[in-house]
């Protein structure tokens, strides 16, 4: 404990254990650590509303290296951790974990911008993958939960947007998915990524109001062509189920039971 020698050198008349008292329990000073001896800290926590002035350092693992605010021996306040996989967390720390507003990168090339709690994407936040889909939202233990914006491109490369909900970082609730070219939307409810329950569809030459089951057209609906004529009644698999009212576009009416595929 060299430092503390030398201070009472200049400082004779200093006691000792009030100097080991006065300081957290370690410095960073020329990259080695200082242990003291104190409890100046241990009961000071981060949410109280004190100001806290965090010691700067490094710290190396076996998975990853660190440099930024260290408290207690632990990483807090703001920091760097880059992973040896190539993933790298830039941002703030709480009891040496990721927590409050960060950035983590992935080695595939996404990258999540938000909130962190305890060592999890929680909270909401803004995630860009690698094929450059996008999820701007909530996030509950590193998965979608709650309402969210996500877009994408299909395998022909139209581009799509989903507003609504999301459970277990599945499309589960209520919301709305459209293409950006205005071919399809649909606005109803959800079930594990698939149209499940009431819900208004267009596409194509058509639209239908009623029910879905399983993303497909399933139950009491109707539907309306784009030359106008109306069919309204059952359905199963996309098509009329049993009996129906057809309403042609000049008016005429005729019910019963006949095919009819979307």
């Amino acid at each position: 404990e060299a430092w503390i020698n030398d201070f009472n050198k200049m400082h004779p008349d200093f006691d000792e254990e009030n100097l080991k008292n006065s300081f957290p329990k370690f410095l960073i000073s020329n990259n080695s650590i200082l242990e003291t001896d104190t409890t100046l800290l241990e009961n000071v926590k981060e949410d109280d509303n004190v100001e806290i002035n965090y010691t700067q350092g490094e710290i190396e693992d076996t998975n990853s290296n660190y440099s930024g605010g260290l408290l207690n021996y632990q990483k807090s306040g703001k920091g760097v951790q880059t992973f040896h996989d190539g993933n790298r967390y830039e941002g703030e720390f709480k009891n040496d974990l990721m927590d409050g507003e960060g950035k983590y990168s992935f080695n595939n090339n996404d990258y999540y911008e938000g909130h962190f709690r305890a060592g999890q994407i929680d909270g909401e936040g803004y995630v860009k993958f690698g094929n450059k889909d996008t999820y701007k939202g909530n996030f509950r233990n590193f998965k979608r939960n709650g309402f969210g914006t996500y877009s994408f491109e299909d395998q022909t490369k139209i581009k799509y947007t989903f507003k609504g909900n999301f459970k277990e970082d599945n499309i589960d609730g209520f919301g709305c998915l459209k293409s950006e070219d205005g071919s399809f939307s649909y606005l109803g409810e959800w079930n594990n990524n698939a149209k499940e329950g009431l819900g208004l569809l267009r596409q194509n030459n058509y639209e239908f109001l009623g029910k879905f089951k399983n993303n497909l057209i399933e139950g009491y609906g109707r539907v309306t062509f784009k030359n106008g004529n109306k069919f309204e009644g059952q359905f199963l698999n996309e098509k009329k189920n049993g009996f129906g009212i057809i309403k042609l576009n000049n008016g005429n009416l005729c019910s019963g039971s006949c095919d009819l595929i979307i």
